[in-house]
C-alpha cells in the first residue's frame, strides 16, 4: 500500500526551533574560523618572505664587502666574516632575516666560484636545502 511521506521544515524535525537556531549559529562561526586561518596563513607567508628579503639585502652588503676585501688582499678569500665586517659599513656583524650569522665559504665544492656568501636559511642547518647563497 502506498504511504504518503510527510515533508518537514528544518525546524520541525528532531530538536525543533532550538536545534535549528543552534545550527544557524555555526555558519558565521565557521566563516570566522576560515577568515582567521586565511589571515594567519597570509601573515606567516609575509613574515617568511620579508625574512628572505632581509637576508638578500644582508648577503648583497657582505658580498660587496668580500669583493673589496679580495681586491685589497690580492685575491685572498676571507676565512671569517669578522675580516670583512669593517668593510660592510655596519658596526655589528650582519645577520640573516632569522637572526643568524651569515657565512663565507672559500673554495666551495658545490660551485666554480672562489667564495660563496650564504645564509643557512629558516631551519638554520649549515648547507641545508633551504639555504640562500649569493
Amino acid at each position: 500500500m502506498w504511504r504518503a511521506r510527510r515533508i518537514f521544515f528544518p525546524w520541525e524535525s528532531q530538536g525543533g526551533w532550538r536545534r535549528f537556531l543552534a545550527l544557524a549559529h555555526l555558519g558565521p562561526l565557521l566563516g570566522l574560523l576560515v577568515a582567521v586561518l586565511f589571515l594567519w596563513t597570509l601573515t606567516r607567508r609575509e613574515r617568511e618572505h620579508s625574512a628572505e628579503r632581509r637576508t638578500l639585502v644582508a648577503l648583497s652588503r657582505v658580498k660587496s664587502a668580500v669583493v673589496r676585501y679580495v681586491v685589497d688582499h690580492d685575491g685572498a678569500c676571507p676565512e671569517r666574516l669578522e675580516l670583512v665586517q669593517p668593510l660592510t659599513g655596519k658596526p655589528t656583524l650582519p645577520v640573516d632575516g632569522w637572526g643568524r650569522q651569515l657565512r663565507i665559504v672559500c673554495n666551495p665544492s658545490i660551485s666554480d666560484q672562489d667564495y660563496v656568501v650564504m645564509s643557512d636559511g629558516p631551519d638554520g642547518y649549515p648547507g641545508g636545502l633551504d639555504r640562500i647563497e649569493y
